[in-house]
């Protein structure tokens, strides 16, 4: 039946589950959110510049317009008001045309259709206009003072590909004082005014841009081939509902624009401005990818962060349980010791020279190959204790520990205590060899120490998350410049390939943070290898450092790699140099409770050799509250704990003084009178010469 314990587990699990699933979910609705948004936005953009400019353009027809419709006055007073001779006429409306850029050339043309006066070889005087249809549009409308006519192709020129190729009229009527039509005023556009202005017009690569009027045939454009079409239906239906920015295909090519339209105000004619969504789409495309990788690595991190909760909930009671059951293992091992006939024990009886006399059962079954197979007289005392004879003789009583393989493969580890039987001259007469298989005692203490590497990691999962947040957070203002800088037509290859590479330097880091708690938690066989210290608490620190800084402790590092190596085993000595680091930092943040005043939280890391160079110190020093001596006797006492109840279990310090003294080590606690120092002393590998730099 669960316990309250495990129901308050499975509890803050589901909690964890249900928080992470919702805020996937509303990260999931925020990335949709902002790429709905950056395309609408890059959309408007768009829509706006095409209206600017479609505005601008317009604006530049109406001053153009606005002084042919000018000189058209001017003309028109003068056959109303002649100055001079109308044999002259002709050289006046040369010199008006010469004085207004806009104008190609100046002709009067009489009621019947017929050229009465010109500046311009094109309509000579006497050239019959009468079925032009500036001519006949002026003719007809009584309504319409003005005309502009459709392009048509110039004069002497066969090709339609230049700009000098198309022109257009503005025309005037001349009514008589009864307000009959009398003729019509003529002016012929200069190409390059109108044409020359479009063609050289500065836009980006595939901008559409024209000048069309009410009959939806086109004046201008940028592109020669449209030039006398029918607008594009998109823009048609844009101008007839009044609109100024719609999204629409263009009839020529059926390429996709957004098409911008203004109007001019003093000729009926429009301007607009189509910019292809193709490049918006593509740069929308490549944000809309970044958030997503973005929402994918977020995903990834909690997932991984429920993961190692989840191990935290699942293992917390199996290493209560594996505590008791430790516990009781020993207390049986002691009670086998004194009943050796129960066959708990090994026990051999070997001469002076080593060779075995006699061996119980339980000996036999392990290292002779069965209960009744093998020959204990063909098995040397020194073979089965793994030392030398003279080691044993000269150390009496002797103890060690030996790994052996049995007979069904299986690794065992034996502890081994030899006594020497004596004769009443004090010559050793026999050797006793007592050994308990520790196999399974020795799984379990791996199996605890599994357990309380994961629970360390259940507590650190909060900082852990945080620490992998930060790279995303990077992540994500990497990519709002990114896009900023793409919105604004500013993202040069190099810049693209910076970004790129600050986004793979901190996705490196969280994969180093990542891969390093899965080292941490991955099981150990408990075998010795040599180390570098500096290196394993570089590696504690890539899962701790970040918390630190949180909470503005700052660490002090006394030590350098490479310089000297400890005989221990990685993965535990890593999760007791982490347990010593969370115990400083506990101890200060206790201390900030009733000193809350501004002073300097440090923790220090210290390496020296000591003993005469046969064992190493790693020391961790804090400025915290320090130890009182009732709280330093019972440090390290299995769930002794000074912690709130639910704060803390009591293991950490039990079990990391446990895999200090499994390692041939120790941990020493003080108080310095100014917090606290743990030594951990290990046996030392071996120094390393640096290398020195001999170049000069």
């Amino acid at each position: 039946m669960p316990n309250q314990d495990d129901t308050a587990d499975r509890s803050i699990l589901a909690s964890f589950w249900t928080g992470m699933t919702i805020a996937l979910a509303i990260a999931a609705a925020g990335a949709v959110t902002l790429v709905t948004r950056d395309l609408n936005s890059r959309m408007g953009r768009a829509g706006q510049q095409a209206l600017v400019l479609s505005t601008s353009l317009a604006e530049h027809t109406t001053q153009t317009f606005a002084m042919l419709d000018a000189l058209s006055l001017a003309v028109m007073e003068d056959l109303n008001n002649p100055i001079v001779a109308k044999v002259m006429l002709p050289e006046v409306l040369e010199r008006r045309s010469a004085a207004e850029t806009a104008a190609k050339g100046i002709a009067v043309v009489g009621a019947d259709g017929i050229v009465v006066f010109s500046s311009t070889n094109r309509l000579a005087a006497g050239s019959d206009l009468s079925q032009r249809e500036t001519y006949t549009s002026i003719r007809d409308s009584h309504s319409q003072s003005t005309h502009v006519s459709r392009p048509y192709r110039s004069q002497g020129i066969t090709r339609a590909d230049t700009q000098d190729a198309w022109s257009m009229d503005f025309s005037r009527r001349i009514e008589d004082a009864n307000g009959d039509f009398a003729g019509v005023i003529l002016i012929v556009l200069d190409e390059p005014a109108i044409y020359g202005f479009y063609a050289k017009l500065d836009v980006e690569d595939g901008t559409v841009i024209g000048m069309a009027g009410e009959d939806d045939i086109i004046r201008a454009s940028n592109f020669l081939n449209a030039i006398g079409r029918d607008i594009p239906s998109s823009v048609s239906r844009l101008v007839a509902a009044g609109e100024h920015i719609k999204v629409g295909n263009a009839s020529d090519t059926g390429l996709e624009y957004i098409f911008g339209h203004s109007r001019s105000t003093v000729v009926p004619l429009f301007t607009y401005v189509g910019i292809p969504t193709a490049p918006l789409y593509s740069a929308w495309r490549l944000y809309a990818a970044l958030v997503t990788t973005a929402l994918a690595a977020l995903s990834a991190a909690l997932l991984a962060v429920g993961t190692i909760l989840s191990k935290y909930v699942t293992s917390r009671s199996e290493l209560l349980a594996s505590e008791l059951e430790a516990a009781s293992e020993r207390q049986e091992r002691k009670f086998l010791e004194a009943i050796l006939e129960t066959g708990g024990a090994l026990v051999a009886v070997a001469d002076p020279q080593g060779q075995l006399v006699v061996a119980n059962p339980a000996f036999r079954a392990i290292l002779c190959e069965g209960p009744k197979e093998g020959n204990p007289r063909t098995l040397k005392l020194e073979q089965a204790l793994g030392r030398p004879l003279q080691d044993i003789m000269a150390s009496l009583p002797f103890q060690t520990a030996a790994n052996i393989t049995d007979g069904t493969g299986r690794r065992r580890e034996l502890s081994w205590t030899v006594s020497g039987l004596r004769s009443d001259s004090g010559e050793i007469r026999n050797l006793v060899a007592i050994g308990f298989d520790n196999t399974e005692q020795r799984e379990a203490e791996l199996a605890i120490y599994q357990s309380g590497k994961l629970i360390t990691l259940g507590e650190m999962a909060t900082g852990l998350a945080h620490e992998i947040n930060q790279p995303l957070g990077a992540i994500g203002l990497a990519v709002d410049h990114f896009q900023t800088r793409l919105s604004a037509r500013r993202a040069n290859p190099e810049f693209m390939r910076d970004t790129l590479a600050l986004i793979g330097r901190h996705v490196e880091r969280a994969n180093r943070i990542v891969s390093h708690m899965r080292v941490f938690g991955h099981r150990s066989d408990g075998t010795p290898e040599r180390l570098d210290p500096a290196v394993l608490i570089e590696g504690v620190l890539t899962l701790a450092e970040a918390q630190l800084e949180h909470e503005n402790i700052a660490l002090e590092r006394n030590f350098n790699e490479n310089t000297i190596s400890v005989l221990a085993v990685g993965v535990f000595t890593e999760q007791i140099l982490l347990n010593l680091l969370f115990n400083a930092r506990d101890s200060i943040l206790a201390k900030r409770i009733f000193d809350p005043a501004g002073w300097p939280a440090l923790i220090k890391f210290d390496v020296s050799a000591s003993n005469k160079g046969k064992a190493v110190e790693i020391s961790i020093e804090d400025n915290g509250v320090g130890l009182e001596p009732e709280i330093r006797e019972r440090l390290f006492e299995p769930f002794f704990t000074t912690k709130a109840p639910g704060q803390g279990t009591g293991l950490g310090l039990s079990l990391s003084y446990g895999m200090a003294r499994q390692m041939g080590g120790s941990i020493k606690a003080e108080d310095t009178g100014n917090g606290a120092r743990f030594t951990l002393t290990l046996p030392c590998g071996a120094f390393s010469k640096v290398p020195v730099d001999t170049s000069g």
